[in-house]
């Protein structure tokens, strides 16, 4: 598996954090998960930002959603369509600190649930959103 973040360490940043501890896990490292640190934000660097996650030869990567270095960047969302879409590798985002989201980046959450199978770190605010999107349960 491929950590996809757009902070890791040393660059301080709680998402980025996790992303490291995540990979130091006995899981991670049976498994030799990798991690892909973007640097590259800008819409000019798409295409060689997905040319080097595609040269890690892993079939399934895992999104680190939000982090301060993608700051307010369509990046992640279009890792998300194009690997969805275009690719046969498999992507599931973590949503973290969605309480903290303003309404921005709580909209921009529903293009991820429309596209990747999205899992949540610690927040039940987070499973009641979810619950009510796509309806399966009643918000308790």
């Amino acid at each position: 598996m491929i950590i996809l973040t757009g902070t890791y360490p040393p660059e301080k940043c709680g998402v980025g954090d996790y992303s490291y501890q995540l990979l130091h896990t006995t899981v991670a490292k049976e498994n030799k998960w990798q991690v892909y640190h973007a640097r590259k934000n800008s819409i000019g660097k798409f295409f060689a930002t997905i040319k080097e996650i595609n040269a890690m030869r892993d079939d399934s990567i895992n999104l680190q959603y939000p982090s301060m270095g993608f700051l307010n960047s369509l990046m992640p969302h279009l890792f998300c369509l194009y690997f969805r879409i275009f690719s046969k590798k498999k992507i599931s985002v973590t949503i973290h600190e969605y309480t903290q989201l303003g309404w921005k980046g709580k909209f921009c959450t529903y293009i991820f649930l429309i596209f990747a199978p999205v899992s949540r770190d610690r927040d039940e605010h987070f499973v009641v959103f979810i619950k009510r999107f796509y309806g399966y349960f009643s918000a308790s």
